[in-house]
Formats: C-alpha cells, sequence, structure tokens
C-alpha cells in the first residue's frame, strides 16, 4: 500500500480550514473512518500515512483531490500577494 504526505504547510491549512471552519468537524467527529486520532493527526501534521486513510480523510472533509491542489494553488497566490 502507497503512503502519501503533505508536505506543503499550506495544504495542511486548507485541510484543516476545511475539517475546522468549514465543516465543523473536530477529529473526533472522523473516528467513524475507522482511523485512530494518532493517524489523523498525522495527517494534518504532514507524516506519512496510507493513501487510503488521506482518501477517506478527504472523503469526510468533502474534498477531492485536484480541489485541494487547487485551493493550495489559491491560497499560495494570496500568501505571495498578500
Amino acid at each position: 500500500m502507497k503512503n502519501v504526505s503533505l508536505d506543503d504547510e499550506i495544504a495542511r491549512y486548507v485541510v484543516r480550514r476545511r475539517r475546522i471552519k468549514e465543516k465543523n468537524l473536530t477529529l473526533e467527529d472522523m473516528e467513524d473512518l475507522n482511523i485512530s486520532k494518532g493517524t489523523l493527526s498525522n495527517i494534518e501534521n504532514g507524516k506519512s500515512v496510507r493513501e487510503d486513510y488521506f482518501n477517506r480523510y478527504l472523503k469526510k472533509i468533502d474534498m477531492k483531490k485536484s480541489e485541494l491542489d487547487k485551493l493550495v494553488q489559491e491560497v499560495t497566490e494570496e500568501v505571495k500577494d498578500g
């Protein structure tokens, strides 16, 4: 099974913002994914996790990988311009 990580600090910000601000989900709310809080924390802190866990996480916060990439690009531009 392949491992993935959110190496980019902006990508980690984007997924946390979606989970907390837009979806109003706590780590406890995410536990129905059959993923431990530790693994959820690892995802948001850029540590390597199994790809299927990462995909379940994205699905729970209603985000596709392509949307994540787009949002990261938008926030990166905002940071550069700001």
